[in-house]
């Protein structure tokens, strides 16, 4: 599961070395921001594509929104852990109050698939982010691969407990998708 390796140590360090100095931040429980709340997203890596994101009602830790209209939901530090892969959210809870070096290990299961996560807080960032300024962020990287198969994905998340939602994702697996999204404006509930 060090599917990242080297790609984890390069982002802290080009987080270092463009003067991003790593914050320290107090543990960080369980508190999404409220059913309402807009985020505004741009996709790094198509310029010029953006997305829109409206929090739902969390289930637990099971968030719910909509992007673009279209209704999601997931665990927020696990984007595949999601109602057609499942997660035993007691396994999930165990991540929770975010800080760092904490890691946990858990099974997903669909249908005859399987797949082994693992999830870890590796350190702390201060973002600048378009029109939000300047955010702490707890940085954390979920390396899921397959059981039984080659298939390995890798995901390092921003999460800010200030506001309540992952503020940067970066995405990569072997079968060549690579994502990238940074938020860029939110609109709190009135």
């Amino acid at each position: 599961m060090r599917f990242l390796g080297s790609l984890l140590a390069s982002v802290l360090l080009a987080g270092m070395a463009s003067g991003q100095a790593l914050a320290q931040m107090a543990p960080a429980p369980f508190a999404l921001a409220p059913p309402g709340t807009e985020f505004h997203w741009k996709n790094v890596l198509e310029p010029g594509t953006t997305s829109q994101v409206v929090v739902g009602q969390a289930e637990g830790y099971m968030a719910n929104w909509t992007t673009n209209g279209e209704d999601r939901n997931g665990y927020l530090m696990c984007s595949h852990c999601s109602g057609r892969a499942p997660v035993d959210e007691q396994d999930y809870a165990r991540l929770w109050p975010l800080e760092v070096g904490k890691r946990i290990e858990f099974l997903r299961r669909r249908g005859n698939r399987s797949w082994g996560n693992s999830i870890e807080v590796i350190g702390t960032e201060t973002l600048t982010l378009d029109e939000i300024g300047q955010v702490e962020t707890y940085v954390v990287v979920n390396e899921s691969s397959r059981i039984g198969g080659s298939w390995k994905g890798a995901q390092t998340i921003h999460f800010s407990p200030s506001l309540g939602w992952t503020v940067k994702f970066d995405y990569t697996d072997t079968e060549g998708e690579n994502v990238s999204w940074e938020m860029t404006a939110h609109k709190p509930v009135q």
